[in-house]
């Protein structure tokens, strides 16, 4: 707390998108300014709206979705999609970890089945405020039948909590 913290100054990256933004709002004789609604929410632009982006060199348009969504959407006789990808099968690591837990299951006669945190009952609660409503009764009484014992048979010396 409260300890030094040395400035390196503005994100390489950051600056990069901020001269990114300036030229394109130069490019295009537009300030981009973004605005809030009275919930102090962003407010964004319809899902009609289109964006482009040409990409330099490039021979045509990739579409992409309205903010938020910028999965590339190539337009017919673009870039190939939905193409096969090999299936090497399980990692060796998990491969090996499922071995390790079936072997152990066996030994110990036992199934594992994992429980998520979420599904885990709540822990009982601690460290709560407890009211003091004094002496409980059988202790008052206790202590006076103690004292009229000590005056008829003498005094008796308690051991000390410790």
């Amino acid at each position: 707390m409260n300890y030094f913290v040395p400035n390196f100054g503005v994100d390489h990256e950051i600056k990069a998108s901020q001269v990114h933004e300036g030229a394109a709002e130069a490019s295009l004789s537009h300030d981009w300014v973004l605005k809030k609604d009275e919930n102090d929410k962003w407010i964004l632009p319809p899902k009609s709206v289109e964006f482009h982006l040409l990409q330099t060199g490039a021979t045509e348009d990739v579409e992409r979705e309205p903010l938020l969504g910028w999965a590339p959407k190539p337009k017919k006789g673009g870039h190939p999609v939905d193409y096969p990808v090999a299936n090497f099968g399980v990692d060796h690591e998990i491969a090996s970890t499922q071995a390790s837990i079936a072997s152990t299951e066996v030994k110990m006669s036992h199934n594992w089945t994992p429980t998520l945190k979420k599904d885990l009952p709540k822990p009982h609660p601690v460290n709560y405020a407890v009211a003091n409503f004094g002496k409980d009764h059988d202790i008052k009484t206790s202590l006076k039948n103690l004292k009229v014992a000590e005056k008829k048979y003498g005094t008796w010396d308690l051991p000390k909590d410790e």
